[in-house]
């Protein structure tokens, strides 16, 4: 892996390993405690330039009920996934995304798959767990996010969810 993150939140500066416009997978497990008044919250997240979005994967409420669900944008558009996150649960969420593509997945299962806006090649910082100067933070936890610079494989997602170590 070309980063990992366990336990905490914060910003990520440039490396190359780290340019989303490449293919990638980032996996993550989070917990969803609450909503935060913009009813918006970041995972993860890189912009272009600041103020501008060019990858994003979030925690929203779209639909005003008591799980929360996940959004996955690129170029400030892609899908949602209702009702992923209930309150409180540990969720492990892995992304892979290659040229426009992407697959979510949760606990193994795959739950979202499709065409995003290809991510532009650009080192711009990542912030992990909301946006400086913006907000969207998330209430909650997130615990060991790993980002590949490459694609993992279904055999290899599930050695990181079962916590073993890649080979």
């Amino acid at each position: 892996r070309d980063f990992c993150l366990s336990r905490g939140l914060g910003d990520v500066y440039k490396r190359q390993a780290l340019d989303l416009s490449r293919a990638f997978t980032l996996t993550v497990w989070i917990r969803v405690d609450d909503m935060n008044a913009l009813t918006r919250s970041t995972v993860f997240t890189q912009e272009y330039e600041p103020g501008s979005t060019s990858y994003d994967v979030g925690v929203q409420d779209l639909d005003g009920d008591s799980a929360y669900e996940l959004v996955l944008t690129s170029n400030d558009s892609g899908p949602g996934v209702l009702d992923q996150f209930p309150t409180g649960a540990w969720r492990f969420l892995a992304i892979r995304m290659d040229q426009g593509q992407q697959q979510a997945f949760l606990d193994g299962t795959e739950v979202s798959s499709g065409s995003l806006s290809p991510v532009a090649s650009h080192l711009a910082p990542l912030h992990i767990g909301g946006i400086p100067g913006i907000g969207f933070p998330l209430i909650g936890a997130l615990d060991d996010l790993r980002l590949y610079s490459r694609i993992l494989d279904d055999a290899e997602l599930a050695a990181v969810l079962e916590g073993d170590p890649l080979q």
